[in-house]
Parts: C-alpha cells; sequence; structure tokens
C-alpha cells in the first residue's frame, strides 16, 4: 500500500452515462485525464463502491465529480467533503461521505476530498446532454484544475 505522501490527487468522475446528464461526471474526468497532468490519477465510474475506500487511502487529495439534480444549481459548484457523522451505508452504489467514512473506519484516513457538483437537468434514457449541463465541462474543467494547482 502506498503513503498518501506518494501520489497527490485522485479525480472521481461517476454517473451513468445511459441516463443524460448524469454521466458528466465521468465525461469531465475523462477530459482531465487527456490533459496529462503529472501525480494525478483518474477513475471514470458508473457509481461509488465500497472498494473505492481503498483507493483513495493512496492520495492526499481526492475529487469526486457528479451531476447534481439541484434545479436551482445554474453553475459548477465545490464543496468540502467530510465523513459522514454515521457509520456507512454500505450499498451498491454509495455517496462521497460514506467513502470518506468506510476509509475511516477501516484505515484510520481519508484523504482532503471535494465533490464538484455540475447543474443537471436530464435524467431519461440518453446519451446526450442537455444544454445546460454541456456548457458546464468547461467550466468545471477550469475550476477542477485551479484548484489542482493549490496542492501540486
Amino acid at each position: 500500500m502506498s503513503s498518501p505522501l506518494e501520489k497527490k490527487i485522485l479525480i472521481i468522475g461517476y454517473g451513468n452515462t445511459l441516463r443524460g446528464d448524469d454521466g458528466i461526471g465521468q465525461i469531465i474526468a475523462e477530459k482531465i485525464e487527456k490533459l496529462n497532468f503529472k501525480d494525478i490519477d483518474i477513475l471514470a465510474l458508473h457509481q461509488l463502491t465500497p472498494d473505492i475506500a481503498g483507493k483513495i487511502i493512496e492520495y492526499k487529495v481526492v475529487f469526486f465529480i457528479d451531476a447534481s439534480q439541484n434545479t436551482e444549481l445554474n453553475e459548477v459548484q465545490v464543496l468540502s467533503l467530510e465523513p459522514s457523522e454515521s457509520s456507512p451505508k454500505i450499498e451498491h452504489a454509495m455517496n462521497p461521505e460514506d467513502i470518506l467514512k468506510l476509509a475511516e473506519e477501516l484505515y484510520n484516513f481519508y484523504p482532503k476530498s471535494f465533490c464538484v457538483l455540475v447543474p443537471a437537468r436530464n435524467f431519461s434514457f440518453s446519451e446526450s446532454l442537455s444544454d445546460l449541463t454541456k456548457s458546464m465541462i468547461q467550466p468545471a474543467i477550469k475550476i477542477i484544475t485551479e484548484k489542482i494547482k493549490n496542492f501540486n
């Protein structure tokens, strides 16, 4: 197992690419991967599963990128994350706070973590993004890459 100091940043984009805007996390993660940043690893996932807790402990900083169903959100939002207060609900699909809590309980460590929420409106069966969500790709990448500079 690597120590947290060996690897710096992990970006996890997740969501269902067959459900319209829900796949935006994966799309943004894959676009950031093409930028070939040093000391940054990328995971593009359908959903967060319990095994992710074992992966995140290898990093100092983790960004979780997801679609937001909040219809009042019209711009990319970045929130600091902490482990959930209660024991994690270990399920097929988990949220970032439960992943952090699981890492804390199993490994006595969790990395500094952020959730990047991208406005989304279309969650129907589709492989295309709504205009709003599509327009948020570049702003999200810019926000994430600016934050990354603070940790490199």
